[in-house]
C-alpha cells in the first residue's frame, strides 16, 4: 500500500497528484468505497479535488470501518458528497430497538404485576347459552361458583 505521507513535500506543487493519491488509498479500502468514489467522481468532476481531500480527512479522523459505513448508508441514500458523509458519521449513535424501556412507578399505585390475573380467574363470570353435555364445567357448577365468589365490581349480570 502507497503511504500519502512520502508524497507530502511534493504536494504543493502536484495537487492533482495529491487527491489522486487519496482517492487510490480511499478506493483500496474495499467494501463500497470504489462505488461511492466512482459516483463521486462523476457528479461531483467540478470540487473533486476538494471533495477527495475531505473523504480522506474523514477517513483519518473516523478510521476505515466507520468511514465504510457511512459510505454504505451514502450510497443507499444517493448522497455523494463528503459533506453527505461528515453528516452522517457525526450523527449520535441510534439507540437498539431492543433495548428495554424504564419500568414506569407512579407513586401510590400498585405494579403492574400486583394487579394482573390470568385469564382463567374470569371463566367464572362467562355466561354461557347452551352448554354442551361433555362440557366441564356445567353451568349449575359455574353458577355455584359465581355465588360463593365475591363480587369485584357489583356481581354478575
Amino acid at each position: 500500500m502507497i503511504d500519502p505521507a512520502h508524497f507530502a513535500p511534493l504536494f504543493p506543487q502536484k495537487r492533482r497528484a495529491q487527491a489522486m493519491l487519496y482517492r487510490d488509498v480511499l478506493v483500496a479500502l474495499g467494501g463500497r468505497a470504489p462505488a461511492f468514489l466512482g459516483e463521486l467522481s462523476r457528479r461531483q468532476r467540478d470540487r473533486l479535488r476538494e471533495q477527495i481531500l475531505a473523504v480522506y480527512a474523514l477517513y483519518e479522523e473516523y478510521g476505515t470501518a466507520e468511514l465504510l459505513s457511512a459510505m454504505t448508508l451514502a450510497d443507499e441514500a444517493g448522497a455523494y458528497e463528503a459533506d453527505a458523509l461528515r453528516t452522517i458519521l457525526d450523527a449520535p449513535p441510534v439507540a437498539s430497538p431492543t433495548a428495554v424501556p424504564p419500568r414506569l412507578a407512579v407513586p401510590g399505585l400498585p405494579a403492574q404485576a400486583e394487579v394482573d390475573r390470568l385469564l382463567s380467574s374470569y371463566e367464572a363470570w362467562v355466561e354461557v347459552d347452551v352448554a354442551l353435555p361433555d362440557a366441564t364445567p356445567t353451568i349449575q357448577s359455574a353458577r355455584a361458583t359465581l355465588s360463593a365468589t365475591p363480587s369485584i365490581a357489583g356481581g354478575p349480570r
